[in-house]
C-alpha cells in the first residue's frame, strides 16, 4: 500500500501550522520526528436485501430467521473513526519507527478506541539505494492507502463479499409439503476465521495489511524493487501477521518503474503456505497466491489510476480452491489548489469454492463512487463521498453510502 511520507524541520513545521498547512511528519530534532492524524466521520448507509429463489414464498419467514424487519436496513453514525501517532528515530545509517493506531468503529482488538502497536520496525541504509528492514511493517501490495488521510475517498474499491452477507444458513425440506424448513443460520465468515483461515484473500479483499519479517529494498530515481520474508502474508487482524514462522511462512516482492514522465507502473506478488493444526478446526495445508498491478498517470491537473488484484487460495489436502479478484479505475481532478473531485468505478468477484452452501455462482459487486474534497488548510481536509454498490448472486441487492470525513494531520 502506498505510504505518504513527508518531513519538515520544526521551524518550518510551526510556520506551516501558522499558515494552515498539512503536515505528514514534524522533525523535532535531526534525529527524531513525529507524525499522526485523527479522522472523524458522519455517515449514512442503506442496505437492500435480495432474498434468493430458494426462499420461495417464505420471505417473511426469511426475515425472521435473519433477524431483519424488512427488505432493507438503514444506519447512521458520527464518530472518531481512526487515529494514529507515529514516531521515528534516526542515528547514522539506522532508523526505527513505531506507531500507535486504532479504529473507533466496530469491536475487538484494534477497534473501539483501543490502541494497538501498528508499525514496529528498524531500518539500516546499506548504501547505493539499498535498505534492510526488520520488524512489523506494512505490505507493499495495493494502490489505495491503508491510512485514511492518504485516500481520495472514504471507502475502498473492494470488500470481503462473504463477510458482507448478513448470514449463511443450512436448510432442509418438509418432505410432505415441499416447503423450506430453516434449520440453522451461521456466520460462515466468522467460522472460517476462527478456524485459522485467511478469509480476506478468499472472498474479494486480497490486499494484505501488516505483517512481520525481514525485507530488502532498493529505490532509485526511475525504478525500485523489494523482496520480503514474512511470518505470514495475511493475519488474524489487520495490524499483524500470524506471528508463527513454524506453521508456514510468507513472502512478497515488487517492482516499480517511473522512467516515463508522469507515469508510474507497479507490480507485486505475494505467496503464503499455511498449516492449520487440529486443535481448533480442520487440519489443512492452505496456499495463498496474490498478484497486484496498478498504474498511475498524471495529465495536467488530473490523476488517472487503474488497478487489478487477484488471489487464489487452494486447500492442498482437498480439491477445493477459492479465487477472488477486484479491479478499479479512478480519476481525480484538481479544480483549484483547494477543491478536487474523484470518480471511481470498481468491481469485485469471489468464487465460492465450487458452491459453498447454496452459492453455485461467484459473488459479485460493482461500486460507483464520487468524492469531492476541500483542503480547508494544509493540516485539515474535508472529504465527502457517495457510493452505490450493486451486489450480484447473494443475499444483498444494493447499498448506498453517504459520508463526510474531517482529516486532521500533523
Amino acid at each position: 500500500m502506498r505510504p505518504f511520507p513527508k518531513r519538515l524541520s520544526l521551524t518550518a513545521a510551526l510556520a506551516a501550522l501558522a499558515a494552515g498547512t498539512a503536515l505528514a511528519e514534524i522533525e523535532l530534532t535531526k534525529e527524531f520526528s513525529i507524525s499522526g492524524y485523527v479522522v472523524g466521520s458522519a455517515v449514512a448507509t442503506r442496505t437492500n436485501y435480495d432474498w434468493p429463489a430458494i426462499f420461495g414464498d417464505s420471505t417473511p419467514k426469511a426475515r425472521e430467521v435473519f433477524g431483519l424487519a424488512s427488505e432493507h436496513e438503514s444506519d447512521t453514525a458520527t464518530e472518531i473513526e481512526a487515529y494514529k501517532l507515529q514516531a521515528t528515530g534516526r542515528y547514522g545509517r539506522f532508523s526505527a519507527t513505531g506507531s500507535l493506531f486504532s479504529y473507533g468503529t466496530e469491536s475487538g482488538s484494534g477497534y473501539d478506541y483501543s490502541p494497538v502497536l501498528l508499525d514496529a520496525h528498524a531500518t539500516c541504509d546499506l548504501g547505493s539505494g539499498y535498505t534492510l528492514t526488520a520488524g512489523k511493517f506494512q505490505s507493499w501490495l495495493g494502490y489505495e492507502s491503508f491510512d485514511a488521510v492518504g485516500l481520495n475517498q472514504l471507502t475502498y474499491a473492494n470488500e470481503n463479499l462473504l463477510a458482507a452477507q448478513p448470514y449463511f444458513y443450512f436448510w432442509g425440506y418438509d418432505m410432505e409439503s415441499g416447503a423450506t424448513v430453516f434449520a440453522e443460520k451461521i456466520d460462515i465468515a466468522d467460522y472460517l476465521a476462527r478456524n485459522g483461515f485467511h478469509i480476506d484473500p478468499m472472498f474479494g479483499s486480497p490486499t494484505p495489511n501488516y505483517h512481520s519479517g525481514l525485507k530488502l529494498e532498493r529505490q532509485r530515481e526511475t525504478y525500485s524493487f523489494g523482496v520480503a520474508a514474512l511470518d505470514s502474508v495475511y493475519g488474524p487482524a489487520y495490524y499483524r501477521g500470524d506471528g508463527d514462522f513454524e506453521n508456514g511462512m510468507g513472502c512478497e516482492g515488487y517492482v516499480s518503474y517511473k522512467g516515463l514522465k508522469n507515469l508510474t507502473f507497479f507490480a507485486s506478488l505475494a505467496y503464503e503456505h499455511q498449516r492449520i493444526g487440529e486443535d481448533d478446526g480442520p487440519s489443512e495445508r492452505t496456499k495463498y497466491l496474490t498478484a497486484d498491478f496498478w498504474v498511475e498517470y498524471t495529465l495536467g491537473k488530473t490523476v488517472f489510476a487503474a488497478e487489478f488484484c487477484q488471489a487464489r487460495t487452494r486447500l492442498a489436502d482437498s480439491s477445493m480452491s477459492f479465487e477472488s479478484y477486484f479491479w478499479s479505475v479512478m480519476a481525480k481532478h484538481a479544480f483549484t489548489s483547494k477543491w478536487a473531485l474523484t470518480g471511481r468505478l470498481s468491481g469485485t468477484a469471489a468464487d465460492m469454492g465450487g458452491g459453498l452452501l447454496y452459492y453455485q455462482r461467484p459473488l459479485r459487486a460493482y461500486r460507483y463512487t464520487v468524492a469531492p474534497s476541500y483542503a480547508v488548510c494544509r493540516h485539515l481536509d474535508l472529504v465527502a463521498e457517495y457510493s452505490y454498490t450493486d451486489y450480484r448472486n447473494g443475499l444483498l441487492d444494493s447499498a448506498h453510502f453517504l459520508g463526510l470525513q474531517a482529516r486532521v494531520k500533523f
